[in-house]
């Protein structure tokens, strides 16, 4: 927030507030012919996931102003992937893996293939292995479905197993 004095006399200024959530520093001074900087600083740890608004007056010699804050606080995601294990047997080439959000705050993930002898290092999706979505954005309270798509043609003999990771922001 920047205070600014376009008169020639030192302006000596204060801002009151009382929003829980909002702190302003410092919340007092004096601006001789220039431009003070004052900031505006939120707390969203302490609030639920909301819209939050709330004002503050800057009273100075020079007049009194009415600064308008608004703030949104996200919720947080948490994420349950089922089933945990895909089996494609008997000739079946798909399976559907779900990604329900329980949270509050939207849920962002996706798919990638880990390998087998160090599921710390990404592969590269092969030909034959395909997942529709490979990620998405799913909001709280919801589901995401990813089709896992195996082209048996293309399975190169000795394949009979993959790691699929499903990661999010959280």
């Amino acid at each position: 927030l920047s205070i600014t004095n376009t008169t020639l006399a030192p302006m000596a200024w204060s801002i009151s507030e009382n929003v829980d959530w909002l702190t302003v520093t410092p919340s007092s001074g004096t601006t001789a012919t220039n431009i003070s900087q004052v900031q505006v600083t939120v707390d969203r740890g302490v609030l639920p996931p909301n819209l939050y608004t709330g004002e503050f007056q800057v009273v100075s010699t020079g007049g009194t102003s009415t600064v308008k804050v608004a703030m949104q606080v996200a919720g947080s995601a948490t994420m349950t992937v089922s089933p945990l294990a895909i089996n494609l047997i008997n000739q079946q080439e798909t399976a559907d893996l779900t990604v329900t959000n329980g949270g509050t705050g939207p849920l962002q993930w996706s798919l990638s293939l880990r390998d087998p002898d160090d599921v710390s290092q990404q592969v590269t999706l092969p030909d034959y292995l395909t997942f529709t979505p490979p990620g998405a954005i799913t909001q709280p309270g919801a589901s995401s479905i990813s089709k896992i798509t195996i082209d048996r043609d293309l399975v190169p003999s000795g394949v009979t197993s993959f790691i699929i990771l499903v990661t999010s922001a959280v």
